[in-house]
């Protein structure tokens, strides 16, 4: 583990924080990845839209999601029992143009007509034609304006107890979480109490949707997470210690066993609470691109950080001098913002922008070099026949230092490296840890079996 996830876990024991409360709604969970970020250094900390941005995005989002509330929802509730918890950063356009959501492809192929898809529009997606996908921006940028307004007039003496100093947070914040955390769980017990699903499942279950699983939890419907992400030792949405959060899923389906033994050495918790589901999306992106040689471009995955975004901008000058024949691409991450004006330096100097939405798995089945600092894509990239290169941060997570270690990996600390690895690429895929990582080969999670057994366990609780 890292020193900031030994600080927070070290914080929440002395203070319990996992106990306390605000306006009577436990905080600390919405809280928690941001307050982990700080503890880690400010280079690492994620950008937040301006006030007025975020405003403008909301009333953007809000005809699409009012339109699917009036006309869908209450036909779907009634007709679907297993609702999935999700975000359109998640979907992706299809070979069909359907915008899927990848992590749920398996789910979808199993229990495609007993799912309703509760999302948020963050990719300002076109309404979905699909009846059973809902846009929930309406309501849930409504709670959080509401709160947000709300807690400028609270008394600041209502987070009294609560250590928000130490935390580097301030009172508004806190009551602008409680005020949200309660006008959406509220939204959550309407919804359940007209229409009770057999089982909820997320796809960040430390994230928006916390409320939610509250609700769920205090009605016993059981919970499922699908791994999103990359999972490693000091993760703040999974490393627990011997704490129990009280939004925690009932079962977290992995991608391969690896990331269940983190699990195991994260938290208590999870023991007896993990199955290996495999990454549907990227065991689909290998075999279509299987057999195909890589194309000779270099691509760099940004991430929604400053220094992060510096680092790659001045990176992606050097190689269009260092190669000019070479195609160098910037990636961004679904969660940056304004990247045109961002990398606009690197460019006009005949760096490609990759478009808004794009598929980073259709990127690195094709590329020859992927480049990244410490984002997740780095663990990814090694199911591909790609050269995955990494710039050295001290915000290397626990795997990337091991792989770097082996050989998987290479590090570079700016453009002579990454072209000396552009040069020497030979297209080898790893495959020795296919499995480990994203279950390649194994046969995936019977999810009807899972939400009967998870539901009957439930009962008996």
């Amino acid at each position: 583990m890292n020193d900031a996830i030994e600080k927070l876990l070290e914080l929440e024991r002395r203070e319990g924080l996992w106990q306390r409360e605000v306006l009577g709604y436990p905080v600390w969970g919405e809280l928690r990845l941001a307050c982990y970020h700080r503890l880690l250094g400010a280079a690492a900390t994620p950008q937040s839209p301006p006030r007025g941005a975020w405003r403008r995005r909301s009333l953007q989002r809000a005809p699409a999601s009012a339109r699917d509330l009036v006309s869908k929802l209450p036909r779907e509730l009634a007709r679907r029992d297993v609702w999935v918890l999700g975000s359109t950063r998640y979907r992706r356009t299809d070979g069909d143009g359907a915008a899927r959501s990848i992590f749920a492809k398996d789910l979808e192929d199993q229990l495609g007509s007993r799912l309703l898809y509760l999302e948020t529009n963050p990719s300002h997606l076109e309404r979905s034609p699909a009846p059973n996908v809902i846009y929930l921006d309406a309501l849930r940028d409504l709670c959080r304006s509401v709160a947000s307004r709300s807690s400028r007039w609270l008394s600041p003496a209502l987070v009294n107890g609560f250590p928000w100093a130490e935390l580097g947070l301030e009172p508004e914040a806190l009551l602008g979480e409680a005020v949200y955390g309660r006008s959406w769980r509220e939204l959550a017990r309407a919804l359940m109490g007209w229409r009770r699903p057999r089982a909820l499942v997320v796809l960040c279950a430390y994230d928006q949707h916390i409320p939610f699983q509250l609700e769920a939890r205090a009605r016993g419907i059981p919970s499922i997470e699908l791994q999103h992400g990359v999972i490693h030792e000091s993760h703040p949405g999974y490393v627990f210690g011997p704490a129990t959060p009280p939004f925690a899923p009932d079962h977290l389906v992995v991608f391969g066993e690896h990331y269940g033994r983190l699990l195991d050495g994260g938290s208590s918790y999870w023991t007896g609470r993990w199955s290996v589901g495999g990454h549907p999306w990227l065991k689909a992106k290998r075999e279509q691109h299987a057999g195909r040689a890589p194309e000779g471009s270099i691509v760099l995955f940004g991430q929604n950080v400053p220094g992060v975004q510096q680092r790659l901008r001045t990176l992606a000058l050097e190689l269009r001098a260092r190669l000019p024949a070479a195609r160098v691409v910037l990636k961004p991450h679904p969660a940056e913002k304004d990247v045109s004006a961002v990398y606009a330096a690197a460019l006009e100097r005949g760096v490609e922008l990759a478009a808004a939405g794009s598929d980073s798995y259709e990127l690195l089945a094709r590329c020859r070099v992927a480049v990244s600092v410490f984002s997740t894509i780095a663990i990814e990239a090694l199911a591909f026949p790609c050269t995955s290169v990494v710039l050295r941060s001290d915000h290397w997570f626990e795997d990337i230092r091991a792989f770097v270690a082996a050989g998987f990996l290479h590090a570079a600390d700016g453009a002579l490296e990454v072209e000396r690895a552009y040069r020497g690429a030979t297209g080898a895929r790893v495959g020795s840890i296919d499995r480990q990582l994203f279950g390649v080969g194994s046969p995936g999670e019977d999810y009807a079996r899972l939400i009967d057994e998870l539901a009957a366990r439930t009962r008996r609780v």
